[in-house]
């Protein structure tokens, strides 16, 4: 009889009954402890009811909890209560793939992608000496991060069944069992037990019903199938793979009647997938080159191209060419291969950002499917793989295409770096360095960083070994700086005193050199690794070196083969400048190169508050000159004007994590803590009569929720939204009876409107994505910014419906980074946003220097 809510498992409240099945009933639980929610498996009264079994059990059960991989259900506990044994698992939200491939065949790239994560899944498993044995669609979620494979360990405790009712069950001879018919191995059927090979057999099933939407084997009976499976073959699949017949072979391989003549380990499955794409089945579009400009960079492409892939002769000269970017796109970010034969770089086009591949030897470049949203690429030791990040995860991609897979959660992220181990070492600014296993799996934290507004930031691995350099930015001069560390110790050395992201490279002679920028300069200073400290004088490497205005990254890479790529630092960074609904460019404020960070415009629109070098500041727009507010080396952000225009919120992370502060604009005295708690909190609008702060906070079990401060009294803060989903950008309409926040419940962030105090009723607001919602003045227009970076409007009809209109695009100028703040006057006819200081957008080349060391003292 099923369980009904409100019933106790051990800490466990059960919510609702969400499937069934052989393996007993999945409920949807609530965690008391920790309050999360969680799924409960309770399994048949057999499994329970025996003690050897349940022995058995809970030994698997402990290993089953010790995989920790991406694409595994996570196994958190194990309990027997009143003859009933349960499961307590991560509670994931998704279809099995069994009822996606009820809807038809998958596409192929898509059905390859989830293929490698399922294989990858069963890798892990493999080498921790765990046999699934029922690898089927029905065990796999698909999920908005990919596939996770369920029920891992648990074949063994299935009933007894046979006979031709088993058909859509499973087979069994005694306690142990074998899986489901299906995509059970030639081997189970004679009752054998079987290896790890039986869940190859069981994996080329699943991929075949997953590209064809039939299944490989079929009968009428149970007799027929057995029979089919024991001697038949699977029909071809008749489909183009990622290489001649490629997809076509690797199914066949799995499914060998033969154990001997099949994969011997899901390990050669991962890598057979991974293989470079050999065809691509759309080839890249060229870019349309000026043909004068085309021309002349070839000849040097070439020339460079026969010295960059072998190493230079000591005493080769410097040599460099500049490259642009695809049409219409500008670079954000460049990463040279260890190799030095590919550039990855992400560029923003038509509003969308991604990540891009070239090689120097060509002269055209091609996009990487599935990497929107990408930042900070860095390569593998072997240059086959790209790290990224994006929505807060870091992720990888082979070079020569295919499926981008999630490794790990990653926050905030400052720079990644790989080593030769397979070790991934990455900066989460709120919290610190952290490592984690190229096949990804739970991080681990390698610095920590002190309570009082530092940042750890881009590291850098150094070739042979386990050590790196980093940057760490704190509020005391004396500690920022470039470090040196390792993963061996909790050892640091500080190298120099410049807050800048580090690289390194090697001489002609071999010597290593530190890298890092100076006064607008690349500089390079000889590095010591094993005592970790720099020797001898620093000199130049390259002039006017850009750094991005956003992140303070310094805009180089460093191949292994003496190639230096960066980019020049212009007249086109951005700068905050009026525009009007049309889109046609007014008034610049600022200077050229000013960081005008996260702007708010005041309530009677005279001034900008924004940050700089990590401290608000504000721009009288009336008199063109700027004011300090913050003087704390903390990291200070997000401000929020009061409605009287008189004081500004803002966050701070000089406690440790992001607290919530005011400081007067007028006055000169010290900026006051509104509010401290455990987690992190953002600022973001202040209701009319200056009485409730909204603010978002984060939480670990419910992500991004949605509070209210009131400023006067006690500052009790109450919770507005809390879900499982994200909810931040919140926004008082100019009454204050209605809020609008983002929310990522569609699985984007989309832009929503419902009356405060919150009621539950909601609209949504925004198409095609939206992140930033803000009111007119009259709180009959609503703007937003969507995912291509495009600022949106729609009319709001009058109070108590305030029914949202349909969405339009202001004007057909776009943001380039979708996630920019904007501002926009009282009047909604002018908008403030950062716009490079010419017409037409610059185009920014990146400039590539061979044997940029040339010049070392040896």
């Amino acid at each position: 009889m099923p369980l009904s809510a409100g019933t106790r498992l051990g800490p466990y409240e059960i919510v609702l009954l969400v499937g069934f099945g052989g393996m007993g009933e999945v409920y949807k639980a609530r965690d008391t402890r920790l309050d999360r929610t969680v799924a409960v498996k309770v399994l048949p009264g057999h499994a329970a009811d025996r003690a050897d079994v349940r022995q058995r059990f809970e030994r698997e059960a402990r290993a089953v909890a010790s995989l920790n991989h991406p694409h595994i259900c996570v196994l958190h506990d194990v309990g027997y209560q009143d003859g009933v044994g349960f499961l307590v698992m991560e509670f994931i939200e998704g279809e099995t793939l069994a009822d996606r491939i009820a809807k038809g065949p998958i596409p192929l790239e898509q059905a390859l992608g989830f293929a490698a994560q399922i294989a990858g899944a069963l890798d892990r498993a493999h080498r921790a000496g765990i046999t699934h044995r029922d690898v089927k669609p029905g065990n796999i979620m698909l999920t908005r991060d990919g596939a996770k494979v369920l029920d891992f360990g648990l074949a063994h405790l299935k009933p007894m069944n046979s006979g031709p009712a088993a058909a859509t069950q499973s087979v069994t001879t005694g306690d142990t069992v074998f899986g489901t018919p299906q995509y059970m191995a030639p081997e189970q059927f004679e009752g054998k037990e079987g290896d790890a090979r039986v869940d190859v057999w069981a994996f080329g099933a699943v991929l075949y019903e997953m590209i064809t939407g039939q299944r490989a084997f079929q009968g009428g009976s149970y007799a027929s199938l057995v029979a089919a499976i024991l001697a038949g073959d699977p029909p071809r699949m008749a489909v183009k793979a990622f290489g001649p017949s490629r997809t076509e072979r690797l199914v066949r391989r799995c499914l060998e009647k033969d154990p001997e003549r099949r994969y011997q380990s899901m390990r050669d499955i991962v890598l057979d997938l991974e293989a470079p794409v050999v065809e691509s089945a759309e080839p890249p579009k060229p870019d349309h080159w000026p043909w004068v400009v085309a021309a002349a960079c070839a000849v040097a492409f070439l020339a460079l191209a026969a010295i960059a892939f072998r190493q230079p002769p000591p005493d080769l000269p410097a040599m460099a060419l500049s490259i642009l970017p695809p049409e219409k796109a500008v670079f954000n970010e460049t990463a040279i291969s260890p190799d030095g034969k590919l550039l990855a770089f992400t560029v923003t086009l038509e509003g969308k950002q991604q990540l891009w591949i070239r090689p120097l030897n060509a002269l055209t470049a091609r996009p990487l499917a599935g990497t929107e949203g990408a930042t900070d690429p860095f390569w593998s030791p072997d240059s086959r793989w790209i790290g990224f990040f994006a929505r807060g995860k870091l992720r990888k991609i082979q070079a020569a295409g295919g499926p981008a897979r999630t490794l790990c959660e990653a926050g905030v992220s400052r720079g990644g770096s790989w080593n030769a181990e397979g070790v991934i070492l990455f900066s989460d600014v709120e919290s610190g360095l952290f490592r984690v296993p190229e096949e990804g799996g739970a991080r681990t934290p390698v610095t920590i960083q002190p309570a009082l507004g530092s940042a750890h930031r881009w590291p850098k691995f150094l070739p042979r070994g386990r050590r790196f350099v980093f940057e760490v930015l704190d509020k005391d001069d004396n500690t920022s700086g470039i470090y040196a560390g390792s993963l061996d110790t909790k050892e640091r050395a500080r190298l120099v005193g410049e807050t800048s992201s580090p690289g390194y490279a090697e001489g002609p002679g071999g010597e290593g050199y530190l890298l890092c920028a100076r006064e607008g300069k690349l500089v390079a200073q000889r590095l010591e690794a094993g005592r970790g400290a720099v020797t001898g004088e620093a000199f130049t490497v390259a002039e006017n070196v850009g750094v991005d205005w956003a992140t303070g990254r310094t805009r180089f890479s460093v191949s292994g083969q003496g190639l230096l790529v960066y980019e020049p630092r212009g007249s086109d960074q951005p700068r905050l400048t009026w525009v009007d609904r049309a889109g046609k460019r007014l008034d610049a404020i600022g200077e050229p190169g000013d960081n005008f960070m996260l702007a708010h415009l005041s309530p009677d629109g005279k001034q900008v508050a924004f940050v700089h070098d990590h401290d608000i500041k504000v721009w009288d727009l009336t008199r063109g000159i700027s004011t300090r507010v913050t003087f704390d080396r903390a990291l200070d952000n997000y401000p929020v004007w009061s409605p009287d225009g008189r004081s500004i919120a803002f966050r701070s992370n000089r406690e440790g994590t992001f607290q919530l502060y005011v400081k007067s604009v007028g006055g000169t005295g010290p900026e006051e803590l509104l509010l401290k708690t455990g987690s992190s909190k953002t600022p973001s609008s202040w209701a009319a009569g200056g009485r409730l702060l909204l603010y978002s906070e984060t939480d670990p079990k419910t992500k991004e929720d949605l509070w209210v401060l009131p400023i006067d009294g006690e500052r009790k803060p109450t919770v507005l939204l809390r879900t499982e989903f994200n909810e931040g950008d919140g926004s008082f309409s100019p009454d204050g009876k209605w809020i609008a926040y983002t929310s990522d419940e569609s699985g984007k962030d989309e832009v929503y409107v419902q009356p405060y105090p919150a009621t539950g009723v909601k609209s949504r607001v925004s198409k095609d994505g939206g992140r930033w919602p803000m009111w007119r003045r009259d709180g009959r227009e609503m703007y937003w910014v969507d995912e291509r970076g495009t600022i949106m409007s729609a009319e709001l009809g009058a109070a108590p419906a305030l029914q949202p209109g349909i969405p339009r695009a202001v004007f057909e100028r776009r943001l380039q980074n979708p996630s920019d703040r904007y501002a926009v006057s009282g009047d909604g006819q002018r908008f403030l946003i950062p716009l490079p200081p010419v017409e037409v957008d610059a185009v920014r080349p990146v400039t590539v220097v061979q044997n940029f060391l040339a010049g070392a003292k040896r």
